[in-house]
């Protein structure tokens, strides 16, 4: 066990843990003061709390808020708990059960599954289960949800923790540094008449940005504003023709656009049988590489 003196020294525990692409059955076993709640990984919060919401903004495709609070308060059940009998076996968060699991394909589900707790000698022991870890950007973001709820809870029990023992676990962890946290970027947040409109402003300003937005790995795949940009570019009628930037008029535009449908239509094919290997990761480079040329192309700097 490792006494730690900032939540960051967590991430680079794990980070020097993974020495090869993946690790199987991680596992890591910290402890700090319960002064250190009150000091949050800042870059962090904004999603931290997005992800404890109990109702799942627009901006992410799936919640752990939404989870935990869907059978009343899961976090106010873990006080009442510890309250009631310090040392239980049922102080437990489990943020999905077998039905989420059965026939969801490669539909979002947390892979933060679940969180214990006990309260032992003045000392809270915490442990957090995980189906699947990166720990590059998605742990730190755990962590904070994890700090928030350690927070409620000592706010609650008043001086009855002095230090947090907290062990995490993962059936595999992994570094992906380009990862996408599950955000939804902002172009797939809009309607087909909203993207019409994006194509009559300059693209350097209006589109590449939210392009360049979508080009991160993602679990999550998502397509329909590509095919959205792709029909208005291939609608025949004049006034929609007119109407369109010149700068996405050019044939080799609508070629990478379509390259790209396919690509992700592909990676999607594969992720209904492998969530991980060489054959999603070469796949995944292409996509990136077509959506530079994409770019590119739209600043006809190629």
């Amino acid at each position: 066990m490792t006494r730690i003196n900032d939540f960051e020294e967590i991430i680079k525990l794990a980070q020097s843990e993974i020495t090869e692409p993946y690790k199987m059955n991680f596992n890591l076993n910290v402890e700090f003061g319960i002064d250190l709640l009150n000091n949050p990984i800042k870059d962090a919060i904004k999603l931290a709390t997005d992800f404890q919401n109990p109702k799942c903004p627009k901006n992410l495709y799936m919640n752990h808020g939404e989870y935990i609070h869907r059978n009343k308060d899961g976090i106010e059940n873990i006080i009442s708990e510890l309250k009631a009998k310090h040392a239980s076996n049922r102080a437990i968060i489990s943020l999905i059960n077998q039905c989420d699991i059965v026939n969801s394909g490669d539909k979002p589900i947390p892979s933060f599954m679940i969180l214990q707790f006990s309260l032992e000698d003045r000392t809270l022991y915490v442990t957090l289960y995980f189906k699947a870890l990166e720990v590059s950007k998605f742990l730190r973001i755990n962590i904070e949800e994890t700090r928030m709820i350690l927070k409620k809870i000592d706010d609650s029990l008043v001086g009855k923790i002095e230090n947090i023992n907290l062990t995490i676990f993962a059936f595999r962890a992994y570094i992906k540094e380009d990862i996408n946290v599950l955000e939804r970027p902002e172009l797939d947040q809009k309607t087909s008449q909203e993207i019409f409109k994006l194509l009559k402003e300059d693209p350097n300003v209006s589109l590449i940005p939210l392009i360049e937005a979508k080009k991160h790995s993602s679990t999550k795949i998502e397509y329909q504003s590509f095919q959205f940009i792709r029909d208005w570019i291939e609608d025949e009628d004049a006034d929609i023709k007119n109407f369109i930037h010149d700068k996405l008029k050019r044939p080799m535009i609508l070629e990478y656009i379509k390259k790209i449908i396919e690509i992700m239509q592909h990676i999607e094919g594969l992720r209904c049988k492998i969530s991980h290997g060489t054959e999603v990761n070469e796949v995944e480079k292409l996509y990136r590489e077509e959506m530079e040329k994409l770019i590119r192309e739209i600043r006809n700097d190629s």
